[in-house]
Parts: structure tokens; sequence; C-alpha cells
């Protein structure tokens, strides 16, 4: 029960700085190449959604709580990153959110401090679930960005 407060917490988390992202805006990036990284961040979170629900059998969740997972999802986008709904939505909010006033950019770090929190705590529990699989996959795996740990 510990295991899903956590993540209950992580998910309220994200939500509150994307809210609070949403609110302060800007929601786009003045620059072409923000409004490039932008599109990419939606173009791969789309593959990973798809990805993981045709792997899996089942819908994705926003939770980081592997339970119902039947297998580790190690080809697609997470052959790249163990965790690329949090890239994106990373790479969508950050070229918006660090072009905008200091309220925008505190939402955006503090974003990226709760993925990166979420992710680790994830990792952990899928370590947990898969501990034949996960070790390995972690070790030929970026968490947020490609070959980054």
């Amino acid at each position: 029960m510990r295991d899903a407060t956590q993540g209950r917490v992580l998910v309220a988390a994200q939500f509150g700085a994307l809210a609070a992202w949403l609110w302060l805006g800007p929601w786009v990036a003045p620059a072409p190449a923000g409004v490039a990284v932008q599109f990419a961040g939606v173009a791969l979170g789309a593959w990973a959604g798809v990805w993981m629900t045709l792997r899996q059998r089942r819908a994705f969740s926003i939770t980081p709580l592997p339970d119902a997972h039947d297998r580790l999802v190690v080809d697609g986008p997470y052959r790249w990153v163990r965790h690329p709904m949090y890239t994106a939505l990373l790479a969508f909010v950050l070229p918006a959110a660090l072009s905008g006033p200091p309220a925008s950019v505190a939402t955006g770090v503090a974003l990226a401090a709760v993925l990166v929190v979420k992710h680790r705590f994830e990792d952990t529990l899928l370590a947990a679930r898969f501990p034949g699989e996960h070790p390995a996959y972690r070790r030929r795996t970026g968490g947020l960005l490609p070959f980054v740990g």
C-alpha cells in the first residue's frame, strides 16, 4: 500500500506542476526550434502510448505502479528510453516554460524534478516486478534521455 500512496503523491505532484504551467503559460515556445521540440514530444508521447497499449494489451496508466504489467516492454520507443512518456512530457513543456516568466520557469523545473523522482521510483518497482529482465534493460537503456542512466 505504501507504493500505491507514493505513486498517487507523485501523480498529484506531476499534475499540480502541469496545472501551474498551464495557468502561467506560455504554452507554445517562441522559437521555431522550441516548437520543433514540442512537436517531437507530442510524437514521442503518441508513439509510446500506442506502443505500450499494444504491447500490454491494455491502456497505459499514468501511475508508476507496474502491478498489472504482464511483461517488460523493451522495444519501440522503450528501446531508447525507459520512460518515453515522461520524456515526451518534458519535451513539450520545457521549451515553452523556460521561455516564460520566472514563475513559469519554476513550474517547468518542478515538473522535471517530479518526473526524475517518478522515473526512479518506477524503476525500483519495475526491478522488483521483473528481477530477471530489468537490470540488464536498465544498463543498456537511458532513463529519460537515450544513453543517460
